[in-house]
């Protein structure tokens, strides 16, 4: 019994021994999961940006320097009025948007081109026969600017108040040695204009010696103390069978004025009361003093 004991359990033994013998061990196919995902680095959390903002101007709206983001719309020009000496100016951007004032002269395309101490042709109707004509020669000379002091109590024009006014000095001398200004003399009027209200309407600022009733335009601010002076006779007569007139001609305007414009024609202009317009028809030499 013992024996048979001992038999069976060899023979398990055996049998044990030879499965094993025949396992075949084969490596895992199987991943960790720490060998499929890679072990990850957070991301770096983006830098704030700062806008670098230049204002908005009339062209561009609000823009920022660094990145060129734009906000909002751009402004719109706020112009200033035009007057005879400038355009309209955007006061935002300092653009210039037009042109200025068209002056009055240039609207009806009058051109004064006279210089000092050059010689013109000078026409004139005779005084003692108004069928008849002179022709003689007119020359202008010694432009004197004045700057004008009118504070009360100061008497002095070398001071230091501010000058808002001047005295516009010209001279003038109209000489005639034909045979009609010999036998019928001749006869002279003058006009005071403006070159830039001047537009061939405005009549009333041709002939006054006081103040006169117009106001002036002065980049835009008005002026009303213009005042055309008394002619001061310097010859009168004839001298070496030439007849020979000179004067000087004075005018008070804003400091730096330069539309004043003395116009010479060869006859009583002022008593006959005559439009600018009829003026014209009897070929004024002017003069612009500036």
């Amino acid at each position: 019994m013992k024996r048979l004991i001992m038999l069976l359990a060899t023979i398990m033994l055996v049998m044990m021994l030879s499965a094993c013998g025949n396992e075949q061990i084969t490596p895992s196919t199987e991943t960790s999961v720490a060998e499929i995902i890679p072990e990850s680095t957070p991301e770096p959390t983006p830098e704030l940006h700062i806008h670098i903002w230049a204002e908005a101007d009339c062209q561009t709206p609000k823009t920022c320097a660094d990145c060129g983001e734009t906000e909002g719309m751009a402004l719109s020009h706020d112009l200033t009025e035009a007057n005879y000496q400038e355009p309209p100016i955007c006061i935002v951007c300092g653009e210039i948007v037009g042109e200025p004032l068209t002056a009055g002269f240039d609207k009806q395309g009058i051109v004064i081109d006279t210089v000092l101490d050059e010689v013109y042709p000078f026409v004139a109707i005779c005084g003692d026969d108004e069928s008849k004509t002179t022709v003689g020669r007119i020359t202008f000379y010694n432009l004197v600017i004045e700057y004008w002091c009118d504070v009360e109590g100061c008497g002095s024009n070398d001071c230091d108040h501010e000058k808002v006014d001047e005295w516009r000095d010209i001279s003038y001398r109209i000489e005639f040695d034909d045979e009609n200004a010999h036998l019928y003399g001749t006869q002279i009027g003058y006009i005071f204009t403006d070159f830039y209200l001047q537009d061939g309407t405005n009549d009333k600022f041709i002939y006054s010696d006081a103040e006169i009733g117009n106001t002036l335009n002065w980049y835009g601010v008005e002026y009303q103390g213009c005042i055309n002076g008394q002619a001061e006779i310097i010859s009168d007569g004839w001298v070496n069978n030439v007849l020979t007139l000179s004067r000087t001609k004075s005018f008070k305007v804003p400091t730096g004025y330069d539309g004043a414009v003395l116009g010479l024609v060869g006859f009583q202009a002022e008593s006959k009361g005559l439009t600018f317009n009829e003026v014209l028809e009897h070929q004024p030499v002017f003069f612009r003093l500036k």
